[in-house]
């Protein structure tokens, strides 16, 4: 496991969903993650990446991000 202050970008992991993008950091052994508060059209060199699009996704879905 890596320290708590050493985390991952989410955005390094191109083409996976928001919660698979997490289980594969956390596999990883990273304890922290970066995620990007964009709209859900951020766009990588290699295609689009997982971002935390609150502005407009439903309540149930941000409590179940939050509680991820």
């Amino acid at each position: 496991m890596f320290s708590d202050k050493i985390g991952l970008s989410i955005s390094s992991l191109p083409r996976y969903s928001f919660l698979k993008a997490v289980e594969k950091i956390r596999e990883l052994g990273f304890q922290s993650i970066m995620v990007m508060p964009y709209d859900g059209k951020a766009k990588h060199s290699l295609g689009t990446f997982a971002t935390f699009d609150y502005t407009s996704i439903g309540e149930d879905e941000l409590k179940m991000r939050l509680q991820y």
